[in-house]
């Protein structure tokens, strides 16, 4: 009998896996499944301990009862746990939350239960039925004229470009209701539907309004290359609305995709860029390595000269040879030796050219970093 408290308060652990008990119990019987002699006279066992249950409210997700709690012994919930195991195996697929909740809203009174026991299959069928509605009653008016589709929404202004964008939006919503009715229908008939993922279905529902409207708007219908036909002209951009509000997914993922496809050929552009400039780096490069060397080189080769003809002591060539080392390790070569004058026999006027202009910008950015 029905208690007359009507103060609500989450369900027990206890009462919980009581009612989902004998609620697998019931469903496993009426469809045939094969029970165990045992498991319903253990579970008749414990119903002698547990008090008359009362009504059940969902509140966010949650199960509330109004039946005072109660506790069991160990035995008992030992008795009810084996019990809801091989249930579960027995009902499988079937989740036991969701035949409780079948039960719940079957004993609920209302016209609306010949839409079946889940709300958001009556709801999905409601919002289906007022976009089918609106579809109809916006393709009757003057104002969503049929020579008008092939052009963008934003070519209307006023009353209406709301009633065409109306007109789009209800194409689109009823293909996202469809796409949403079909994907619970699996779930629904195998007991395995979740209230918990109920938001889910309704952002994808907005999701197919969006990409409805997206795609109407990206596909473009030339009246010309349709015949001078405007009713296939129409019925093409209403059916591209409907295919978005159906694929939601799939105009995400193309939209996605093209943004990525962008994205690769900016970078490819910039690599591309970025790779002539160090080229012509590595370039510029190789070509100041290759002067230098080759100043290095004469430079040596005169102190060579030297050497041999003008009897350089063994001072004087140390003296000469760590200022050439301590130049090139400091990344800034000068020649070290005394400008020549004219009347020296080892005089070269156009190494005495290269040598007196070294000391310019222009030799002062020439560095050895490289060597």
């Amino acid at each position: 009998m029905a208690n007359n408290t009507t103060e609500f308060h989450t369900i027990s652990s206890e009462e919980l896996l009581f009612r989902q008990c004998e609620v697998m119990l019931k469903h496993a019987r009426e469809n045939g499944f094969q029970v165990p002699e045992h498991l319903g006279t253990d579970f008749n066992s414990v119903i002698g301990k547990v008090p008359n249950m009362n009504s059940l409210k969902i509140l966010s997700n949650e199960w509330m009862s109004d039946t005072p709690p109660f506790q069991l012994s160990t035995d008992d919930m030992l008795v009810l746990g084996q019990c809801h195991n091989v249930l579960v195996k027995i009902v499988s697929p079937a989740r036991p939350q969701t035949l409780l909740l079948y039960q719940y809203e079957s004993m609920k009174n209302g016209r609306l239960k010949i839409f079946g026991s889940v709300p958001l299959i009556r709801r999905l069928l409601a919002v289906a039925f007022i976009c089918l509605v609106a579809i109809i009653g916006l393709a009757t008016s003057p104002l969503v004229k049929i020579d008008g589709q092939d052009m963008s929404l934003f070519d209307y202004n006023g009353l209406k470009l709301v009633l065409n964008a109306g007109f789009l939006l209800a194409a689109a919503g009823l293909g996202a209701s469809f796409s949403a009715l079909f994907r619970v229908r699996d779930y629904v008939t195998n007991y395995t539907y979740n209230p918990t993922y109920e938001a889910s279905y309704w952002i994808e529902f907005a999701m197919g309004l969006i990409a409805g409207l997206i795609l109407s708007e990206l596909v473009r219908f030339d009246v010309a290359a349709a015949g001078g036909s405007y009713s296939t002209v129409l019925s093409s951009k209403v059916t591209i609305s409907l295919l978005g509000g159906f694929g939601g997914l799939f105009v995400y993922r193309v939209l996605n995709r093209l943004v990525y496809v962008l994205e690769g050929i900016i970078r490819q552009e910039t690599g591309d860029k970025l790779d002539a400039e160090l080229r012509t780096m590595e370039a510029n490069t190789m070509k100041q390595i290759t002067a230098e060397r080759s100043t290095l080189a004469r430079e040596i080769t005169k102190i060579q000269s030297e050497i041999v003809y003008k009897d350089m002591t063994s001072g004087e060539l140390n003296k000469r040879l760590e200022g050439l080392v301590d130049n090139v390790v400091e990344n800034n070569y000068k020649p070290v030796r005394d400008i020549p004058k004219e009347d020296d026999v080892f005089f070269d006027r156009e190494t005495f050219v290269e040598n007196t202009n070294l000391d310019s910008p222009e030799h002062e950015s020439n560095d050895y970093t490289n060597l």
